[in-house]
């Protein structure tokens, strides 16, 4: 029987009737007691008629499935590699099972591999019909995220002079599962493994980091430099005589900051 359930004895002839363990009985000393146990159990009657005595067991099976599940979220988010172990005990084979998940998913077999993250419900059925239902929620890494911090300069600028190697840029990671793997490429075959790197000429760079799991992130940034100083001398007096300081002549400065 089912949890809950109950079933009843038929006992023909005999004219006296005791039934044990008490338990779950209706009646102990009935031909047809009901029964009705919350766990499995051996009940015995012994039927007496006048000096004839017979003594007879039945064993009431109750099935009560409890219902568990070991659930592997997707290594990264958006990836269908997650999976539900179920587990159950207390049912009476053979059993069925039929889930449905997100997307309209389905499946008839006892655990699911390969799967999104969404909420996936069961409904399980021993071999006398005794159902349970139950969701189970395969959860989502948090992303793999970043952001990159370059210098900044009063000026806006990222490098102190043309030329300079003075920029820096810093990246922090968010979501993803540690640890981190990650490499830079930038001007002149620049490359890089570190987080966080210094000593930088003006140019583009890029960054792609790889966490414990293989999920993936990229991005990039293109530090700037003011232009280059350009004196452009003009407005030039020349001295008439030898020794004299009359000469004149004026500077425009072009470029820098």
């Amino acid at each position: 029987i089912c949890s809950g359930g109950s079933v009843q004895f038929q006992v023909t002839g005999g004219a006296s009737y005791a039934w044990s363990p008490a338990t779950g009985l209706s009646c102990t000393n009935c031909p047809n007691p009901v029964a009705s146990p919350t766990v499995t159990r051996n009940y015995t009657v012994v039927i007496t008629d006048g000096t004839c005595t017979r003594t007879v067991s039945r064993q009431v099976r109750v099935s009560n499935p409890v219902l568990s599940a070991l659930v592997t979220q997707p290594l990264c988010q958006g990836q269908s590699n997650g999976a539900i172990n179920l587990s159950h005990s207390g049912g009476i084979a053979p059993y069925t099972y039929s889930w449905s998940g997100p997307n309209g998913f389905t499946a008839s077999t006892e655990d699911l591999v390969n799967v999104v993250a969404g909420t996936y419900t069961v409904n399980f059925s021993d071999g006398i019909g005794c159902a349970r239902t139950q969701s189970f929620n395969v959860g989502s890494p948090a992303i793999l995220n970043g952001t990159l911090t370059p210098s900044i300069l009063p000026f806006g600028e990222n490098i102190a002079c043309f030329g300079g190697s003075t920029g820096t840029l810093g990246l922090a990671l968010t979501g993803g599962t540690a640890p981190y793997a990650t490499s830079w490429t930038g001007p002149s075959g620049f490359t890089s493994t570190s987080q966080n790197i210094s000593g930088l000429v003006a140019g583009a760079y890029n960054v792609n980091v790889t966490d414990a799991n293989g999920c993936t992130f990229g991005t990039g940034y293109t530090l700037t430099q003011p232009t280059a100083i350009a004196p452009v001398i003009g407005g030039v007096t020349n001295v008439a005589c030898f020794g004299s300081n009359i000469g004149e002549a004026s500077v425009t400065i072009g470029g820098g900051v």
